[in-house]
């Protein structure tokens, strides 16, 4: 190997080693959004951007979003579920009636 050829190499491989690892960087967090339910235990979620991507084996980014629970005010009435009370049809039976509701707790 020729001494310009090694010069050449020992310049690039110092270059290789001392290129600077850039972090990733973000943003302020968002405000939290509004509860996802008007009553009873719904979630927020608040987010922020990415200002600067990592490179050259930077530091990744830390978390992006995060949600929590929150509570709506307290359900008063099946209304607040989506149920309305039905109504009795001519020819129907009157009397004791059912009605199954599955309920989804989060």
């Amino acid at each position: 190997m020729n001494n310009q050829y090694r010069a050449s190499w020992n310049s690039f491989y110092f270059a290789i080693l001392f290129i600077a690892a850039v972090d990733c960087e973000v943003g302020d967090w968002t405000d939290y959004s509004e509860c996802s339910r008007p009553c009873g235990r719904g979630v927020m979620t608040r987010e922020r951007d990415v200002i600067q991507e990592p490179r050259n084996g930077g530091l990744e980014c830390p978390v992006l979003k995060e949600t929590t629970t929150c509570s709506g005010n307290r359900c008063k009435s099946p209304r607040h579920l989506g149920i309305s009370r039905g109504r009795v049809e001519e020819g129907e039976e009157k009397g004791p009636q059912t009605r199954e509701m599955n309920v989804n707790r989060h």
